[in-house]
């Protein structure tokens, strides 16, 4: 029997918990035995408590425990204390070895010839929301210390409790927090097979690395040789164009949606003052999470802060080209502000010569308006810069990405590379192959390396909730991905799947039909597309209260497309919620218009035209509509009583 250790420290997390047990009640009914371990008050610092999120009080500990012993109890799911494992001395030899350590060592110590001071350190930038210490800081040297004590209690703890249990391998969220670091690397250098998990960047995914966090890059590498040569079928691609249009209207997120929807682009340049120059969309990311990760940092700026400066002097230069500099929303969000990003972005803002704009992260400036209107895209690492080469723009990245490894995108690794590399950019404008090939990561990385996971779905925000109602559900050849997470887990075999002799032989037929329609004569196809795409955001805004930001979805669908009649309809409809008469009239006049056949938009017009007491026109319209159509669908029933009211 395989003995799996699911190491839970922030098992208070109620997704992350019922996602990890319902792992484990999976494993049992594959003949595995499956143990859970989680923190019991032994940290004085952690992630689940921190000052731009929920500060600690007195009473987290305790709340904490409970909350963890309520999420396992939900899930009929035993566990046991990690304060159990940790020996008694340790307490006071942790605290006499952190309190003496001088400030400048903490996040480079070593404990026992352990580097337990680059365990702790992604942990300390995140709960502090800072790319490094600050020495000067009281505040971030408690932190450290804090962190580095807790650090070194919990692999104290987790050493023993790895070579009492030996298990064959252990389960973790994504491996970056402090413990849960310490549990990674202990287990490593004992030969344990690791697991680490992570929601994707869709609701209700899942994504699985086998030895590897979730911020590694191996696993997505791995992926992407296994079937960047591949061609797409029709399916896939109209999966792809669905992940890409939510993402553009903030719809199936795992997290808050960073970028505001897509605006008129004309108003976007009045906004930003925005000539008819090219422009240059530059997207910088947020870097508190990954600053811990040199290996993520690879490239032309290994300090993130260098970026922005190297923007600045090459946009000096090019006086013919104007630069729009995006900071990343994330950088002041709801999980606080990164002071020293924020500083920096100000600082950026004041340099910039006249071709400069700036955006700062609570800006209402829609990335997406911004990178449709750009001619060349610029970022140090954000996903952005893989739905910019969707669209066939030509993209410069700096750093390491969850992408660059697929090739789209101009890498840069020297600083010196850095402004030709843009120069190239902007003379190639759109390329089929740049989309042809980023479309083909996009797929894979929203679909492959996060997985849907139908056990568990998110609801509410970041509480997990069960869909299985019998163990029979999680049974072996029930659920294919369910499957596939189990037996990485018990053999060490790739979660994603391979392709099959079929997928190989498939020709780029549906690509090239894609990229006909998307980059080439499909100009009016595509205007129509977007139409579409902002009916159905502004349906979802007004459907929200958000009539404002409706009422602009819809004018810009009119705007884009002045044939489409959903479009008038439902901006006049909204217009006339909204008290504008003369204009909804005018709306859902050309509605009618464009489409007399549907009754319901007659219905919309009949019903202004007879509040506004013009009752002559709208008997009239009525009972041309009932005399010349079937009777159709709802509000028929109001032209008829209209039309006899004679």
């Amino acid at each position: 029997m395989k003995n799996i250790l699911f190491v839970s420290p922030y098992a208070a997390w109620s997704l992350h918990t019922v996602f990890e047990t319902t792992l484990g009640h999976a494993l049992r009914l594959r003949g595995a035995k499956a143990e859970f371990l989680t923190c019991d008050g032994l940290l004085p610092a952690c992630g689940i408590f921190r000052p731009t999120v929920e500060p600690r009080t007195e009473a987290s500990c305790r709340v904490c425990q409970a909350h963890q012993a309520k999420n396992f109890a939900q899930n009929d799911t035993d566990f046991e204390w990690l304060g159990g494992f940790v020996p008694r001395h340790i307490y006071a030899e942790a605290r006499a070895f952190v309190d003496a350590l001088p400030a400048d060592q903490l996040l480079e110590t070593r404990w026992k010839g352990m580097e337990i001071g680059r365990w702790v350190q992604s942990s300390v930038f995140s709960f502090n929301r800072t790319n490094g210490i600050d020495l000067s800081d009281a505040d971030h040297i408690k932190t450290a210390r804090d962190h580095l004590y807790g650090g070194i209690v919990a692999t104290e703890g987790l050493q023993v409790a790895l070579d009492e249990k030996k298990p064959d391998a252990v389960v973790m969220l994504n491996g970056r927090f402090f413990v849960h670091w310490a549990a990674y690397e202990l287990a490593q250098a004992r030969g344990i097979r690791v697991i680490t998990h992570e929601r994707g960047l869709r609701k209700n995914t899942m994504k699985v690395a086998v030895n590897a966090r979730s911020h590694d890059l191996c696993e997505l590498e791995a992926i992407w040789e296994a079937w960047k040569g591949v061609a797409l079928p029709e399916v896939a691609i109209a999966y792809g164009e669905r992940v890409l249009n939510d993402r553009r209207y903030g719809k199936n997120y795992t997290w808050n949606r960073f970028s505001p929807p897509p605006e008129d682009s004309s108003q976007l340049r009045i906004k930003l003052g925005l000539d008819e120059r090219p422009i240059v969309a530059v997207f910088t990311s947020s870097s508190d999470e990954t600053v811990a990760f040199p290996e993520r940092r690879a490239g032309a700026f290994p300090e993130p802060a260098d970026f922005m400066p190297a923007v600045l002097r090459y946009a000096r230069k090019r006086p013919d080209v104007q630069f729009v500099i995006r900071i990343h929303p994330n950088v002041s969000s709801i999980v606080g502000t990164n002071q020293q990003e924020m500083e920096h972005a100000l600082a950026i803002k004041t340099q910039a010569p006249d071709n400069v704009a700036v955006v700062m992260p609570k800006d209402d400036v829609s990335s997406y308006t911004l990178a449709d209107i750009a001619s060349a895209g610029v970022v140090y690492a954000s996903t952005i810069g893989l739905e910019m080469a969707c669209g066939g723009l030509p993209v410069v990245v700096t750093a390491q990405s969850t992408w660059v490894h697929a090739g789209f995108a101009e890498r840069v690794w020297e600083p010196e590379h850095f402004g030709p590399a843009i120069g190239r950019a902007l003379e190639k404008g759109r390329q089929p192959e740049i989309a042809r090939m980023a479309m083909r990561w996009a797929v894979h990385f929203f679909k492959h390396w996060a997985m849907p996971f139908r056990q568990v779905i998110e609801e509410p925000p970041h509480m997990g909730q069960v869909t299985w109602s019998e163990l029979h559900d999680l049974a072996p050849e029930q659920d294919p991905t369910l499957d596939r997470m189990c037996a990485a887990i018990l053999d060490g075999t790739p979660v994603y799947r391979l392709p099959t002799r079929s997928d190989a032989e498939r020709s780029q037929e549906a690509e090239d039909a894609w990229l006909e329609r998307t980059l080439f004569g499909g100009a009016a196809q595509s205007e129509a597309s977007t139409a579409d795409r902002l009916v159905q955001r502004g349906e979802q805004l007004f459907s929200d209260g958000a009539h404002t930001e409706a009422a602009k979805c819809f004018a810009e669908a009119c705007r884009l497309d002045p044939q489409h009649a959903d479009s008038w309809n439902n901006l006049g409809v909204l217009l006339h919620l909204m008290g504008q008469t003369d204009a909804a009239l005018d709306a859902l006049e050309r509605s009618v218009a464009l489409d007399g056949k549907a009754a319901s938009r007659v219905v919309n017009l009949a019903r202004v035209l007879a509040a506004v007491g013009r009752k002559d026109e709208a008997f009239k319209l009525a009972t041309d509509t009932v005399s010349r159509l079937p009777e159709q669908g709802e509000g028929w029933a109001f032209l008829q009583e209209l039309a006899e009211s004679a």
